[in-house]
């Protein structure tokens, strides 16, 4: 009787660990929860009352970033002269949920990650597929099902409300043949799959089983020019690091002319850099042209260097003011400068370097120094880096969770010993 109890009490605590993951990427990326932080209040409150933190590891690993965070508000408030106090409620509340799911799944984060986005993977080609030999199965499904799955929380008058997904699948840009999965663009879904590709790899040491071939297609159906690149760096570092031997390297020399084949063939790859490319380099008329990732890079840079050390902080009525709020001016795709500008260079260099710490110890945890886990560290957060360049990633819970994940990880590996 007592090991029935104790099955359905596991039984019961996997399922909240399996909600808590699906929670973080929801709120992170998937439309109809990414509207209000009401919804991250509830999640996170669900979950903390479910399974409170352990304060030993919790104080090390949180309280840096309060500290942080409090710095910089209080730089905020004497270099721009206004900070509004609620924007910095909502930072503190993403910590306080992105914490509460890491201290509820510790080092079967990546583990529970790869296991709650699997299901929506084969959805998302099941759909996409099928869309692809007959155009009327989407059709239903955007005029007859999506308009009763708007969100409750959305903001009607924003410019980025989506209005084509079921929830589990965005139809956005199905008619152009990408894949977007249940993310808000195909690009997005690109890079969430190339952080379930690693997890893979971690847990698995290889991706040359089924999940990984799921994730490989998914990622190839996204068409996505930041995610192919990413995906391209990341054999190459397996061939080099990982695998180092005459074989490897005859793979890797194979592996970079179809890299360079596919470069110059497909448009939407080189075509599209170079377009991209050339119009930062135009310095005429920056706030009247497309938001493209490099564009937009060079306006948070031009705006950053007036606030350098504090940023400009979070809310879009100091950082733009009230006449341009809503229009083409305010939008901006590039989330490493994002992040730059709105946080200063202070704040930037220390969030990341717990990103790099976390790597570090995610990486021992699973490889136990049989590879060069400190250069699988840094290779990893240059590859947030180019996948960041397309998308503002940083403010989101998922990737807020990823810095705070260090100190179990490296608190798991010292009980292993």
């Amino acid at each position: 009787m007592e090991r029935i109890t104790s099955l359905k009490k596991n039984g019961s605590s996997e399922l909240v660990k399996n909600l808590g993951i699906f929670s973080l990427i929801a709120t992170s990326g998937i439309p109809f929860f990414t509207s209000t932080e009401m919804v991250m209040l509830f999640f996170a409150l669900s979950v903390y009352f479910h399974n409170p933190f352990n304060k030993a590891i919790s104080s090390k690993a949180l309280f840096p970033f309060l500290v942080m965070t409090c710095i910089m508000y209080v730089g905020q408030l004497t270099t721009v002269g206004f900070s509004p106090f609620l924007t910095y409620l909502g930072w503190f509340l993403k910590l306080f949920f992105a914490f509460n799911i890491v201290c509820m799944v510790k080092d079967k984060f990546w583990e529970k990650y790869v296991n709650v986005l699997t299901p929506f993977v084969a959805i998302s080609l099941i759909f996409y597929f099928s869309t692809l030999i007959n155009n009327s199965f989407a059709n239903f499904f955007i005029t007859k099902v999506s308009p009763f799955l708007g969100s409750p929380f959305a903001d009607s008058s924003s410019a980025y409300q989506q209005n084509l997904h079921i929830i589990v699948f965005n139809f956005s840009q199905i008619d152009v043949g990408r894949n977007s999965g249940p993310f808000w663009e195909p690009t997005a879904y690109a890079i969430y799959l190339i952080f379930g590709l690693i997890a893979i790899f971690y847990i698995k040491k290889t991706i040359y089983n089924i999940q990984g071939l799921i994730f490989v297609t998914a990622l190839i159906t996204t068409l996505s020019t930041t995610g192919y690149v990413v995906f391209f760096i990341l054999i190459l570092a397996y061939f080099i690091i990982i695998k180092r031997n005459l074989i490897s390297v005859l793979m890797m020399v194979v592996f970079i002319f179809i890299g360079l084949y596919v470069y110059e063939t497909i448009p939407f790859l080189k075509e599209k850099i170079d377009y991209q490319i050339s119009l930062s380099n135009k310095n005429k008329d920056l706030d009247k042209r497309r938001r493209t990732r490099f564009v937009s890079f060079a306006l948070d840079i031009e705006e950053w260097l007036d606030y350098p050390f504090f940023g400009k902080g979070r809310n879009e009525i100091t950082r733009f003011g009230t006449s341009k709020l809503k229009s083409i001016e305010t939008h901006r795709n590039n989330g490493i400068s994002d992040f730059l500008l709105k946080f200063g260079i202070i704040y930037f260099l220390l969030y990341f370097f717990y990103y790099y710490k976390s790597w570090l110890f995610v990486s021992n945890f699973y490889f136990k120094h049989t590879i060069p886990i400190g250069l699988i560290a840094i290779i990893i957060l240059s590859l947030t880096f180019i996948l960041a360049f397309s998308e503002i990633l940083f403010l989101k819970p998922f990737f807020i969770a990823i810095p705070l994940l260090g100190n179990y990880y490296k608190s798991s590996y010292q009980l292993q010993q």
